[in-house]
């Protein structure tokens, strides 16, 4: 998984997030896990994880993002420990 900032979120579902390269990667917020619930708890500066993929026109795109695991943790925390 990928880990990056929610950079600017739009009105209408979508946003971009920041990489750790400086570029900009589009995402939908149906890409997100648990999206309809969640999209509207985003906000800028909010760290999350995702996978890129390729989207329309070859350009890359975020796909199964989440919000990262900073301060609340979740179940995963276990299972991520080498």
């Amino acid at each position: 998984m990928q880990k990056g900032i929610i950079k600017r979120l739009m009105d209408k579902w979508y946003g971009f997030i920041s990489l750790n390269s400086g570029k900009d990667i589009f995402f939908h917020a149906s890409e997100m896990e648990g999206w309809y619930e969640h999209f509207e708890d985003l906000s800028e500066g909010m760290e999350v994880e995702f996978e890129i993929t390729d989207g329309k026109n070859w350009q890359k795109k975020a796909v199964n993002v989440r919000v990262g695991m900073n301060s609340e943790g979740s179940e995963n925390d276990e299972t991520n420990e080498d």
